[in-house]
C-alpha cells in the first residue's frame, strides 16, 4: 500500500454537521470587566479583548479552589 492509499484508507467517515456554536459575543473593555468571574481576567490587545481562566489547567483550577 502506497502512503497516499493508507492515508485514505485511515480516514474517518464526518457524521453528521458536527457541534454547532454560538457565535461569540461583542463585547465593550467596560463590559467584559463586568462579565469575568473571579478566577478570569481580560486580555486587551488593540484589535480584541478576550476572557482567559487565571488557572489554564483544569486539574489545578480544581486544586486551587479546594485550597481556597
Amino acid at each position: 500500500m502506497k502512503t497516499r492509499d493508507r492515508k485514505i484508507c485511515r480516514s474517518i467517515p464526518a457524521e453528521g454537521k458536527g457541534i454547532q456554536l454560538e457565535a461569540p459575543l461583542r463585547m465593550t473593555l467596560e463590559r467584559a470587566i463586568e462579565y469575568i468571574d473571579v478566577d478570569e481576567y481580560v486580555e486587551a490587545t488593540p484589535k480584541s479583548l478576550r476572557l482567559r481562566k487565571r488557572l489554564l489547567n483544569a486539574t489545578a483550577r480544581k486544586r486551587a479552589a479546594a485550597a481556597a
